[in-house]
Order: C-alpha cells, then structure tokens, then sequence
C-alpha cells in the first residue's frame, strides 16, 4: 500500500496542508507542480490525480482526498492525537463550535471574496464593482477576525487560546495570509502577529524546505 502522499501546487491553498503535516511530524512524500505561464492555472497533470485538477489533493493508501477542509479533518483525525486538538461536543461547547465556525469561515466566507478581488482586479473596468461588492465585505472579514484575536488570552499562539493547535489554525492561516496580500489596509496588527508568529514555527518553516518559495511569506 502506498504511503501519504501531497500533491503541492506553488502558491496555493497547499501550503497550509504542508504546515499541518510538518507540525504532525508523520512521514510523508511531496509532488510539487508548477503554474502555468501566463495564466496561473494548475497544470494538467494534476488532473490524473484528481479529475478537477485542483491542489491541494493527497493519496493515502488506496484513497484520494480533495478539499483542503476534508483533508485537515481528515489528518488532524487520523495522525493528530496528543499533537492537535480535535473538539468535539463533549468538549467546552463553545470551542467545539469557535472551532467548527472558524474552520468552515477560512474558505465558506474570506476566501470567496479573496478570489473576487483577484478576479475584478485584472481589469479596472471592474473597481467600481470591487469597491461596491468586495471591498466592504473584506473590511467586515478583516475587522471580525481582528477583534476574534483581541478576545484570546495574552500570549496566546492558536487561533483559539488553547494549549494546542485546531482545524482552524490551519484552514484560517493561509486565508489570512492572502487577505494580507489583498486587502492590507484593512489588516489589524494582531492578524499579522499571529500570521508571522505561525510562520516562524520551526514545522512551517520545514514545509517551505519541502515546498520551494511561497509569495505569501511575510517579510
């Protein structure tokens, strides 16, 4: 049976599976493809892993897991006792569902509206429609995560407050990185502590070895 397997395209959502298996320290390969020049799009290759050809995707055994949501669930379950916390709603309830909400929040509301402004920014014709549409919403996104972080107890290193790392830790890392590519006047100081205070963990630091640049590391 084959092992674990990531299918890492540069500059993408991949990146925060990278870190999650790195803090999880389990042995795993990784297939790093390129984008395409000059769209930016996924190469094809990655269509023989998956048949919408999106990363990031992994193989474990017999199964081929999409979806970065599935896939952090998925290994946070099967490899992260003792390593990352898993609520669930035998634990406090408001965590059990701080952490629920703030995983399914990283690509069910911020990320959307991240891939808006990428879309409508390629032409001007559409700022009108970014400053109507998109911009508020970004606003609101950033300023919500910001007072999230401000409600943490000091010194703080999780998304939570908690001893240990969650699902949200990494599904929120990487859409507040590209929120403050994007929309970095609307970014709070504390969104940008914790973002750099993750990126300078020794596993994240691991996984950009293994992965090759990445455009979202802050300077």
């Amino acid at each position: 049976m084959a092992g674990l397997t990531l299918h890492y395209l540069e500059h993408s959502r991949a990146q925060r599976i990278l870190f999650l298996l790195e803090e999880l320290q389990v042995p795993y390969d990784i297939k790093v493809y390129q984008r395409l020049v000059p769209s930016g799009m996924a190469p094809p290759e990655l269509v023989e892993v998956h048949k919408l050809g999106k990363s990031p995707v992994i193989t474990d055994g017999d199964f081929v897991i999409p979806e970065s949501g599935t896939i952090v669930e998925y290994l946070i379950e099967k490899y992260g006792q003792g390593k990352i916390d898993n609520p669930t709603f035998r634990d406090t309830e408001k965590i059990w569902i701080d952490n629920k909400y703030w995983t399914h929040f990283a690509e069910g509301t911020l990320q959307p509206r991240l891939a808006n402004r990428r879309i409508l920014s390629a032409s001007p014709a559409y700022k009108e429609v970014d400053d109507i549409y998109v911009e508020p919403e970004l606003k609101n996104c950033a300023e919500l995560i910001e007072h999230h972080l401000k409600t943490l107890p000091p010194n703080s290193t999780w998304f939570l407050g908690g001893p240990n790392a969650t699902s949200a830790d990494f599904m929120m890392v990487f859409a507040m990185e590209v929120l403050i590519d994007r929309a970095p006047t609307h970014v709070g100081p504390l969104t940008k502590a914790y973002v750099k205070e993750l990126q300078d963990r020794p596993a994240y630091k691991r996984g950009l070895e293994r992965g090759g640049p990445y455009k979202f590391v802050l300077q």
